[in-house]
């Protein structure tokens, strides 16, 4: 199946569930199909079960169970070819460049707008995906 038969795949992982229902609206809006996780062990779950066919993960830095960090790590080690969007409200530089080293294909910094989600959602997917 070629990635153009398939619908965009993005997982997106918040333990706030407005958030996570928010986003949900705007990527769907957008033509996305959304996966939710509410917690880093929930997404590792997710990934899991999507078995490497996602084609992005929005994860949010912060959690409580287990930070976004190690859930990157955890899943591009499972999947290395996994793109990740980190969403911080408390990231410094020094992080930030840590983060694009582990795979990080992009961080947005809170609050942000919905335009400026979409456009770093588009951005951090790969060149050949398209709703």
């Amino acid at each position: 199946m070629t990635q153009a038969s398939r619908p965009v795949t993005i997982l997106v992982v918040d333990d706030d569930p407005l958030l996570l229902r928010m986003t949900e609206i705007v990527l769907d809006g957008l033509g996305y199909r959304v996966l939710l996780a509410s917690s880093g062990r929930h997404a590792l779950d997710r990934v899991e079960q999507e078995q490497g066919s996602l084609d992005l993960m929005v994860l949010d830095l912060r959690m409580p169970d287990m930070d976004g960090m190690t859930v990157l790590q955890e899943a591009r080690r499972r999947y290395p070819g996994l793109r990740v969007l980190l969403v911080t409200g408390y990231a410094s530089d020094n992080v930030l460049q840590t983060l694009q080293e582990v795979g990080a294909v992009g961080v947005l910094e809170k609050p942000y707008d919905v335009d400026t989600f979409a456009e770093a959602v588009q951005k951090a997917l790969p060149l050949d995906t398209c709703p």
